[in-house]
């Protein structure tokens, strides 16, 4: 059987940003609205249609492009049903709808685009399960936009963009049997709307950064067998036009979880990130370090015990050393569970595992090793240390943002120029102390990633 092509998910709020592209698709939306006249003999009704199916051609146009710079040969899956897609205010998008559809049918009938299969709906343990249509961008398109072969002219990265006013936030209700969330309306409260305003400056700031990233060393890890399953989402793609962030908060609850997701930097597996530049301290491009907190989340859960670690390495639960990745992860996942015992070993812990020693006991040395936060395990908390961690982040990108130092964030630590480590280490120092005058030890890691 062969295997079938592999896809790139549609992206709604993907935009023009450079004037010349913005007008090639003014071109191609009139071409594509006397298409419509002349087939169905009236104009396209209302102001408010009509700019919905440009803003339709607009992403659809970006979209192909972009993939066509990224990743050559994949398709593009688009949900072409009038279904907004999951619940919830913070995930809707104008985009979809009628004019959708009607906007793929005029390009594929003007030759622009081509549909390879069509989408269809099944059931997976009682719940429709819905399979995206799947279109590919023929030379016309490209050609008509802009888009040069072997990525040495035409259209690049800069020329497109994550509309400003995409949503920010997002809300998630509690856990089902199978640890999914759905989304959920919200009220936007003045908490909520200082968090709004946080993100959208920081989003602002991100959008103008000067990010060096080749589209042949993206081709090329995209293009990587392993690439779907290290990403975790099946058509998930390095997108450097991906820069538009968003803060992801559980249970209905402001003052649980709240991290940052969205940006192309935090899905590039680790070894390659390598690969992107930002401007240093002489606004010349450099290498990046990775300036980060160490061991915040259990540092944070002692401060709410109103406890202090040992000066040892909180996550060498052995004492030599072994296995620290993996202690870390358990001592993390014990956090989060809800539960006194885990219900079973989290992802991952292969050589843990494989060392002979059981579930049960790793989970009794954690907590005789930490004895003073043991009473916290089990309770949930740290979707709470998630929210500390994340809003600590988010004033950090502030002050870096208003102080004009390039970064990139990633959950609790930043990317930053090489000559700008120093500086950022500082500057995470003092922001730890002032959130915790009576003292969490701010721990900073400065690591290079050549």
């Amino acid at each position: 059987m062969q295997d079938s092509p592999p896809t790139a998910q549609f992206d709604p709020f993907k935009r023009a940003a450079s004037p010349a592209l913005r007008q090639r698709i003014a071109g191609l939306v009139a071409e594509l609205l006397a298409h419509e006249t002349a087939e169905r003999g009236v104009a396209k009704g209302g102001k408010v249609r009509t700019e919905k199916f440009r803003l339709s051609v607009e992403a659809l146009v970006c979209n192909f492009a972009v993939l066509s710079l990224i990743a050559p040969g994949r398709l593009l899956a688009i949900p072409v049903g009038n279904r907004k897609g999951a619940k919830g205010a913070s995930d809707r998008s104008a985009i979809f709808g009628v004019h959708l559809k009607e906007c793929l049918d005029a390009l594929t009938a003007k030759g622009f685009i081509e549909k390879v299969a069509s989408g269809c709906r099944s059931f997976a343990d009682g719940k429709p399960v819905y399979t995206a249509t799947t279109y590919t961008a023929k030379p016309r398109l490209l050609e008509l936009i802009g888009v040069a072969p072997e990525y040495d002219g035409g259209l690049t990265f800069l020329d497109f963009c994550q509309d400003p006013h995409a949503p920010v936030l997002v809300m998630k209700g509690t856990a089902d049997s199978n640890g999914n969330r759905q989304r959920t309306d919200f009220a936007f409260t003045g908490p909520v709307r200082r968090r709004t305003e946080q993100m959208r400056e920081i989003n602002s700031w991100l959008a103008k950064l000067p990010i060096e990233a080749a589209a042949s060393d993206l081709a090329r890890i995209n293009g990587k067998s392993q690439h779907a399953s290290e990403m975790g989402a099946v058509g998930a793609l390095i997108d450097p036009t991906q820069r538009h962030l968003r803060r992801s908060f559980v249970d209905n609850d402001w003052r649980r979880g709240g991290r940052l997701y969205g940006g192309f930097w935090e899905i590039i597996p680790r070894d390659e990130r390598r690969c992107i530049r930002l401007p240093g301290a002489g606004d010349k491009m450099e290498p990046l370090c990775n300036v980060d907190y160490g061991q915040l989340f259990p540092r944070l859960a002692y401060n709410r015990a109103l406890a202090s670690p040992s000066d040892a390495d909180i996550y060498d639960i052995n004492g030599d050393g072994s296995h620290r990745g993996e202690w870390k992860r358990l001592m993390n996942a014990m956090l989060f569970s809800e539960k006194a015992k885990l219900g079973g070993w989290p992802s991952g812990l292969h050589s843990l595992k494989d060392s002979g020693i059981t579930l049960r006991e790793a989970e009794r040395l954690i907590r005789e090793k930490h004895a003073a936060i043991a009473h916290l395990f089990g309770t949930g908390l740290g979707y709470e240390l998630m929210t500390i961690e994340s809003d600590l982040l988010v004033d950090i990108l502030l002050v870096l943002c208003r102080r004009g130092i390039p970064a990139l964030p990633l959950h609790d630590s930043v990317l930053v120029a090489e000559s700008f480590a120093e500086t950022v280490r500082t500057i995470m120092r003092e922001e730890l102390a002032r959130r915790s005058p009576e003292g969490i030890t701010p721990v900073v890691e400065v690591a290079g990633l050549a």
